[in-house]
């Protein structure tokens, strides 16, 4: 029966969908119902009749090619890379980020339109065992990317909020895959009961962060801890508003989190876990109006080394530009390519005049990116497609680390 090949990738994106193979390229296809149940069934081994353009990713038996190496075994990689930094770090948390690894595998269907990105197996197990360690009490999740809710519930009540029609069916396939004595509880528009002893709550634009610790609070019923995951940039604003909401900050955890790219990359963005006492009363929203935003979080400047000097042609300039275009929330309004025997530059905008100035240096292998405005969706669909045109093993994004912790400054 005709299947995805194991070494394909499908991402959901705002406006398309996004097929990527290793081996075979990749390919940007209409955002549907109907492609995005064709790769669900191919996924899951049912019948179905996939378009010429799916049928290049696919495969009679969904068996590796000799010399193919999955997107799984390459985060695997990566995993063992970052634990090793802690001695016995990987030995205690290896239960649970084996079975986080086996779902990036087992259903390669993943939604990056979400407002939080894809993590590490082994960050996603660390964010279990410290969860865990702050009581046996139920546990809600107001968003679950990677199935956290999943391995949560091996010891924990738990409920999940997935508002996202395709997360919601990426979780629920996964489900009937492990078949647990007491699963999750899988939210879309509901909401959730208010007796929650710990929310985990995701840090992202300042109106969406207010809304995000608001769900929490409720589902703790007033009264609990809120978990709060936190990235470069979005602490800027965070702690000067904990601080003027006077809530209270009961621990901190850095650098825990780092952002999966599913394809076999990493973005060395690692975000922090800040413990926070639940506030007895709603927080002051934030301004949601498009200028203030734009105050709080002007811009990002991303560094990307070692690129891959085969890949590195005055044509990969254009390929990535074409990529970036498919991939970002907004339509492309303009874009300009120069290159020169040093320097290769792109500067980039969108109908929403959020966009990026890019300056490349092929002798170095090394590309300087300044976002600006900065915009959540346009910084990752950057990522993306900067990582598949111009990567290989050896290529890393700068570490872009918080500023703040919490209400502290991490550095003088």
């Amino acid at each position: 029966m005709t299947t995805l090949r194991a070494t394909t990738t499908a991402t959901l994106w705002p406006r398309q969908l996004l097929l990527t193979d290793p081996y075979r390229g990749w390919q940007l296809i209409e955002r549907s119902d109907e492609n995005l149940a064709t790769l669900f069934a191919l996924a899951t081994h049912q019948p179905c009749d996939p378009s010429e353009v799916i049928e290049d990713f696919c495969s009679a038996t969904g068996l590796l090619e000799d010399g193919e190496q999955t997107p799984a075994q390459q985060i695997r990689h990566l995993d063992q890379l970052y634990t090793q930094c802690t001695a016995g770090l990987a030995e205690i948390i290896e239960l649970d980020a084996a079975l986080a690894s086996s779902f990036n595998q087992r259903l390669r269907i993943r939604s990056l339109s979400e407002p939080t990105p894809l993590s590490l197996p082994t960050s996603v197990a660390r964010l279990a065992r410290i969860i865990r360690a702050q009581g046996q009490g139920p546990i809600y999740l107001d968003s679950d990317v990677n199935g956290l809710s999943l391995i949560l519930s091996h010891t924990h009540r738990v409920t999940a909020r997935c508002p996202s029609e395709t997360q919601h069916q990426w979780l629920s396939l996964q489900l009937e895959a492990e078949d647990l004595a007491k699963p999750p509880s899988l939210l879309q528009r509901e909401p959730a009961p208010n007796d929650h002893q710990l929310s985990l709550c995701y840090a992202t634009t300042p109106h969406q962060t207010h809304q995000s610790i608001e769900r929490g609070r409720e589902a703790l019923g007033g009264n609990g801890i809120i978990a709060l995951l936190v990235r470069r940039p979005h602490d800027q604003w965070l702690h000067g508003w904990l601080q003027q909401e006077g809530v209270t900050v009961l621990a901190a955890h850095r650098e825990i989190d780092h952002w999966l790219i599913p394809e076999g990359f990493c973005a060395d963005y690692p975000g922090d876990l800040i413990l926070l006492q639940c506030p007895d009363k709603e927080l002051t929203a934030p301004s949601a109006e498009p200028r203030d935003q734009i105050i709080e979080q002007p811009a990002l400047i991303i560094d990307i080394h070692r690129l891959s000097k085969a890949r590195l042609t005055p044509d990969s300039l254009t390929e990535f530009a074409d990529l970036l275009s498919g991939l970002s929330p907004y339509p492309e309004a303009s874009r300009a390519i120069q290159t020169g025997p040093e320097l290769w530059t792109l500067s980039w905008y969108d109908e929403s005049a959020a966009g990026l100035t890019l300056e490349l240096r092929p002798r170095e292998q090394h590309a300087y990116v300044s976002l600006m405005p900065f915009e959540l969706g346009l910084e990752r669909a950057f990522i993306h497609a900067a990582l598949l045109t111009w990567a290989d093993a050896y290529t890393r994004i700068e570490p872009v680390r918080t500023y703040w912790c919490g209400g502290k400054s991490v550095f003088a």
